[in-house]
């Protein structure tokens, strides 16, 4: 199968199906795009709630205390702020974006705390590499939490608003891990950036059914992306389709990067390839 990188994903699928000049650039040419505070800022939550946290429960049994996360987040801030102020879209000073954002997780801590201190870790961020229906897939799970009766996949996401109750179980990522690890039974740990964080959960149990949907997205996908790099032809979005013309943007897509000093400059531009309706390349 002659995929660029040997292999799917979760995010190189969701990738391709939002932009498929943004799969070329990033997933066969291997361009990295402009860094974002919020992707970054998001990296970071994760890693000090799964690895810090969950991760520290499973080598000594117990969670660390608020206070210590606080401080561990701060440092790892601190430590990526050169990279924070290199996001052209964004014109808070970096020094302010990091204090008001330690100050928002410490809300995060407190929020999740009956969610972590309830959880029995029994894996975080476990590497997974299997294929679905003669598709080699790699990806990495969040969480496989014990619970009275079963293990469950559980994946941590922060978020603008909060997702439909019920989903979890036709969630892709989730349905995904729940192939390549053999556990039907799913959740999401949302974490909703209000004002104030609040923490969705919703557990559900992967079918046959989804089994049988994700399986035949990921042939599809795979059998589109062969025909690509055989014909170069790769289709930037459609703008005509409003769910995902948003997605074309300086602010979303750092295929705009090349861009940035005319856009600072207030002058007008667009992506190179949003106009035309298939690139060759």
């Amino acid at each position: 199968m002659n995929l660029p990188k040997g292999y799917l994903s979760p995010s190189s699928v969701a990738r391709w199906e939002s932009c498929q000049m943004k799969y070329y650039k990033m997933d066969v040419l291997g361009e990295h795009f402009m860094p974002s505070r919020a992707l970054e800022t998001k990296k970071k939550n994760h890693r000090v709630i799964l690895e810090e946290d969950l991760g520290y429960k499973i080598r000594h049994g117990s969670n660390r205390a608020d206070s210590e996360l606080s401080e561990i987040y701060r440092a790892e801030m601190e430590q990526i702020k050169p990279l924070l102020a290199e996001d052209p879209t964004e014109t808070e000073p970096v020094e302010k974006y990091v204090e008001t954002e330690v100050k928002y997780f410490d809300q995060i801590i407190k929020e999740t705390r009956p969610f972590r201190q309830g959880t029995i870790p029994v894996e975080v961020e476990k590497k997974l590499q299997f294929d679905i229906g003669g598709v080699p897939i790699v990806g990495f799970l969040d969480l496989i939490a014990n619970e009275t009766i079963c293990n469950r996949i559980q994946d941590l996401k922060r978020e603008g608003q909060a997702s439909q109750k019920g989903l979890a179980g036709k969630n892709r990522q989730l349905v995904t891990y729940a192939i390549g690890t053999g556990l039907t039974d799913v959740g999401l740990v949302q974490i909703v950036e209000n004002k104030k964080p609040t923490v969705n959960l919703d557990n559900g149990e992967v079918t046959p059914q989804e089994i049988q949907r994700v399986t035949q997205q990921y042939q599809g996908v795979a059998n589109e992306i062969e025909t690509a790099m055989r014909t170069g032809l790769f289709r930037p979005v459609d703008h005509g389709d409003k769910r995902k013309a948003w997605i074309c943007s300086f602010k979303w897509c750092g295929a705009w990067s090349s861009h940035a000093r005319d856009f600072v400059t207030g002058e007008n531009v667009s992506c190179p390839w949003g106009e035309r309706s298939q690139v060759k390349v």
